[in-house]
């Protein structure tokens, strides 16, 4: 931090950095879950060495037969 820079512009840059990776890496491929942010990364409001909170959401069908 030199003192021009503004510590809340850095977090969203790096956040969106972050974000466009993981769309690189999963590129056109199609996926049976959906992928959603959580905590400061949902809020891009990452610091350095923050964790990336990700969640996997599935659908789960069960289907109960009676006799």
């Amino acid at each position: 931090f030199d003192g021009k820079s503004d510590a809340f512009d850095f977090s969203k840059k790096y956040s969106v950095l972050i974000e466009e990776t993981i769309r690189i890496i999963i590129g056109d491929q199609k996926f049976s879950f959906a992928l959603a942010s959580a905590g400061s990364f949902s809020r891009r409001d990452l610091s350095p060495y923050s964790d990336i909170d990700l969640m996997i959401i599935i659908l789960i069908v069960s289907s109960i037969s009676t006799l």
